[in-house]
């Protein structure tokens, strides 16, 4: 039977050989290894003793180094492009953050996903309810009142709805339409140049400014419409010199993709010297403003 030698064995039998003590012969005879095989395994040392003392280990070591410094490479460019991506993910509105959930994405829970798109998970089953008959009649006549009154805020307007057209509604409820009709009493307030800290607010630049040409300046602001069943908004861009209307365009909710597609067909026919808005969050949003700054 062949007998079997492991790696110790060999290397025994090839250092008794380099070491010439002893003939190949009798080498052989001691360890019971064919003298064929002791020849083989001595030149196979002598051959691959140089890398012993080589630069092997170094290699390696200077081999692991680049590889850590270009995973913390990669890891530092993937910290940036997060950064950047949460940053442009800020300038989306609710209904397109929603719209990015992947429901069955074999990775990622939907808690994980609406926590890194900065939105409530709750608000992904929110289906919205469309408005009721009876709200319509109020708001409709809180339109009236306020067109008599801008003046009004909500407890009186809910006296007035109260008085004038025997209709019974709580100032939460009023106070709601309000803000949904995009309402608010007309009235001096406090600390009028306080701006939203989250959105950056420009200078106003047309103070002692003669318009004296077209496309020096323009001006957009937002009204609503009343409409049979319900409102819509109307925004438009206007140039103050000729009083001509660049852009309108209508919706029936607030949201800042109508402002923004108005903007657009805007800025297709020209571009102004000055661009002037109030100061509410869709006008002074980076996504407004960006596509100013060109």
């Amino acid at each position: 039977m062949k007998k079997v030698f492991s790696p110790k064995e060999k290397a025994e039998v090839a250092l008794a050989a380099l070491r010439e003590n002893q003939t190949i012969a009798q080498i052989s005879s001691t360890y019971e290894v064919h003298p064929t095989q002791t020849s083989a395994w001595k030149k196979k040392v002598k051959e691959n003793l140089p890398e012993i003392f080589s630069d092997k280990r170094d290699k390696e070591n200077q081999n692991q180094e680049k590889t850590v410094d270009e995973l913390h490479r990669i890891i530092g460019q993937r910290d940036a492009e997060l950064v950047w991506l949460k940053k442009n993910y800020l300038r989306l509105d609710h209904h397109k953050k929603i719209k990015l959930v992947e429901r069955d994405h074999p990775d990622f829970s939907l808690a994980r996903q609406t926590e890194l798109l900065g939105i409530s998970r709750t608000s992904l089953y929110y289906k919205p309810v469309p408005t009721s008959e009876k709200e319509l009649e109020i708001m409709n006549l809180i339109d009236k009142i306020y067109l008599k009154y801008p003046y009004f805020d909500a407890r009186r307007i809910k006296k007035e709805l109260k008085r004038e057209h025997k209709v019974q509604a709580n100032k939460k409820c009023i106070s709601r339409l309000l803000k949904k009709m995009g309402l608010e009493a007309i009235y001096p307030k406090p600390n009028l140049a306080r701006s939203d800290i989250q959105n950056k607010i420009y200078p106003y630049l047309l103070r002692n400014l003669t318009i004296d040409h077209p496309d020096q300046f323009w001006g957009t602001d937002i009204t609503y419409i009343r409409l049979v069943h319900g409102f819509c908004y109307l925004t438009a861009v206007m140039d103050w010199f000729s009083r001509r209307v660049i852009s309108w365009q209508l919706s029936n909710t607030l949201e800042i993709d109508f402002f923004l597609e108005n903007l657009k067909r805007a800025l297709k026919i020209n571009i102004p010297e000055i661009f002037n808005s109030n100061q509410c969050s869709h006008f002074t949003s980076l996504q407004h403003t960006d596509m100013l700054n060109v």
